[in-house]
């Protein structure tokens, strides 16, 4: 019951039995991948206190919860190969697929379906990340970062920068219409905020990518 409830926690139990045929591969393959994840953790003790007392749907919900508060508290280089990882399972998915995960709207299924679609070291790697930023929110260390509208004044600064004329037209055209955004430009437009804040200088890149995390919790 123990690793039930802590698998709970990750998001995967009760998505594969109502998922369709061709996603119960994929959400199987993202539990076994959890699964691993659990037994790779250096402080297990302070994961499994998290969840002490607490049935698995509600595990789900704070582990979910926890893991999106945490992000923020990662590394520069750990947000680096998150949004690498992010960029290589969204350029996988379909466009309506990807539109959705643009706007926030795609289900926890989705998103797992998604990262499935990552090879098996890749996989094991996102699920490491989540862990850690599981972990670090439960300890409440490293300090989390606290964005202000300032931090994103300067993001949408420095985005375009990396830009071409062509592409910083587009994004500025997508993000003043977003509500009313195909799918297509919708993706383009979430995936181009994770391309462009990589392409920065590091100090510019770690500050991007930290209020790009920052937002994600804002709507998580």
């Amino acid at each position: 019951m123990r690793w039930m409830v802590l698998i709970a926690a990750l998001g995967l139990l009760g998505a594969v039995p109502s998922a369709a045929s061709a996603q119960k591969g994929e959400l199987a393959r993202y539990q076994r991948a959890a699964i691993r994840g659990l037994g790779r953790l250096e402080e297990p003790a302070a994961f499994e206190q998290a969840f002490k007392g607490k049935t698995q749907e509600e595990a789900r919900a704070s582990g979910a919860q926890l893991a999106a508060r945490g992000m923020v508290r990662l590394s520069a280089e750990d947000l680096k190969y998150r949004a690498e990882l992010l960029l290589d399972f969204t350029g996988r998915a379909d466009t309506k697929t990807c539109g959705k995960w643009s706007r926030g709207g795609v289900s926890g299924e989705e998103v797992i379906a998604m990262i499935a679609q990552l090879d098996s070291v890749a996989l094991d790697d996102w699920v490491d990340l989540s862990l850690r930023a599981t972990v670090a929110e439960v300890r409440q260390t490293p300090a989390a970062f606290a964005g202000t509208q300032a931090d994103i004044a300067k993001l949408f600064e420095r985005l375009p920068t990396t830009m071409t004329e062509k592409e910083s037209e587009r994004f500025h055209t997508v993000m003043a219409k977003f509500d009313k955004a195909s799918p297509k430009d919708a993706c383009w437009f979430g995936r181009q905020l994770y391309v462009s804040a990589l392409a920065l200088k590091p100090e510019e890149r770690d500050h991007a990518l930290r209020t790009l995390a920052w937002l994600e919790t804002q709507s998580s």
